[in-house]
């Protein structure tokens, strides 16, 4: 059993421990690591947790997508991360190395760790940043969320729609009215928007669900 902790600060909490030791098999198989993930995902949270646990491990932050390729051919293995305004071209180029979406933190992980987890998932729906109860997100962050959403029409859409729904619709209604507007496939939307953090899939009365993150995107200062 896990302690729980009140302090909503700690730097070297891990919240996904089970991730942690899968990328570090990976490094230690001699594979690389994409780590994708929106501002305040974790991306080096879990790069500091992996260097814990192999302190020698190469480590390149905010990777633009044409420099993964010569990067995951070097000597080697390394950790890199990349923002999720590049989650496409990475996922098409990242190789044989470790793929690692991050995505927002189950309410079990945090009753696991604190004592208002459930509050705590209430709050931020999953969102570690949020969750974790720091400042977030800052100017600069959202503008880069709103900016991620503006330039894709597919994830213009779904925020347009989750926003336009009744509060008190359950997460599977909303899931399936989604699905049901949708014009084109719509996990690869929700994929990246999952990895944004901007909403949270998990099964709702056995049937999926989808929620909206507490992050208001027109809040840009």
């Amino acid at each position: 059993m896990r302690k729980k902790s009140s302090d909503p600060s700690l730097a070297s909490l891990d919240l996904r421990p089970r991730l942690t030791r899968q990328v570090v098999r990976a490094l230690d198989d001699g594979r690389g690591v994409v780590v994708v993930g929106g501002p305040g995902m974790g991306k080096t949270h879990l790069a500091a947790a992996v260097r814990r646990e192999r302190p020698r491990t190469g480590v390149e932050d905010d990777v633009e997508a044409h420099r993964l390729a010569p990067l995951l051919t070097g000597p080697a293995p390394t950790l890199l991360t990349v923002d999720v305004a590049h989650y496409d071209a990475a996922k098409a180029i990242r190789g044989d190395a470790l793929w690692v979406p991050l995505v927002n933190i189950i309410p079990r992980v945090l009753r696991q760790h604190f004592h208002d987890g459930d509050a705590r998932w209430e709050a931020s729906v999953g969102h570690p940043a949020l969750a974790a109860a720091v400042a977030f997100p800052s100017a600069e962050q959202r503008a880069r969320l709103r900016r991620l959403v503006d330039a894709d029409p597919r994830l213009a859409r779904i925020i347009a729609a989750l926003n336009d729904m009744p509060p008190d619709l359950s997460p599977s209604d909303r899931y399936a009215l989604v699905a049901a507007s949708s014009k084109e496939p719509l996990k690869p939307a929700l994929d990246r928007l999952t990895c944004a953090g901007l909403v949270t899939r998990m099964l709702y009365d056995a049937r999926p669900g989808i929620w909206r993150t507490p992050i208001d995107l027109t809040l840009l200062g």
